[in-house]
């Protein structure tokens, strides 16, 4: 079952293009919601500081526990929670390829909500130096290259998806 695209809005100090690196601050969120927070929903709760992008406290819980599986199971989770279907369908990692292999005649891809994709990125890194700080193990990272490449994947995915469903 798809959820509603989360709330999301440009963090307030500045606005990150995909060229700079992440903020060093940004800090994984407690496990219960916070309170004292204007924009705070109910039952919201912030995906990555300073980020503002929020998501429902289970979907939250359900992208931490795909970490467990790796962090390609984790970021394709974030993915489809982060972001709909018709989103995804019409988007890309980076965008500006003209014509994919499984799109729609003279459909040109979008990069997909930067805000979003840079607050995921934030969580995946505050998540490795989490654990690694918590195991004092050397974690595994997913590299620039691997993330546009799963995120490329999902968003074709989703146009076969989307096909599917027109088809019945």
């Amino acid at each position: 079952m798809q959820s509603s695209p989360p709330i999301s809005q440009p963090p307030s100090s500045s606005i990150f293009s995909q060229q700079e690196s992440l903020p060093v601050e940004a800090t994984l969120a407690p496990l219960q919601p916070a309170t004292d927070c204007q924009n705070e929903k109910e039952g919201m709760i912030q995906l990555v500081k300073p980020f503002d992008v929020w998501i429902k406290v289970a979907d939250y819980m359900a992208i931490r526990l795909k970490g467990n599986k790796g962090l390609s199971f984790m970021l394709n989770k974030a993915l489809s929670i982060l972001f709909s279907l018709d989103e995804l369908r019409s988007g890309c990692a980076v965008g500006g390829r003209p014509r994919a292999f499984n799109k729609e005649n003279d459909a040109e891809s979008v990069p997909l909500d930067n805000n979003r994709l840079s607050a995921i990125k934030a969580f995946l890194t505050s998540y490795c130096d989490r654990m690694e700080t918590k195991t004092k193990k050397k974690q595994e990272r997913l590299t620039e290259k691997d993330i546009n490449s799963i995120i490329n994947t999902k968003c074709s995915g989703a146009r076969r998806k989307y096909k599917q469903l027109q088809t019945k």
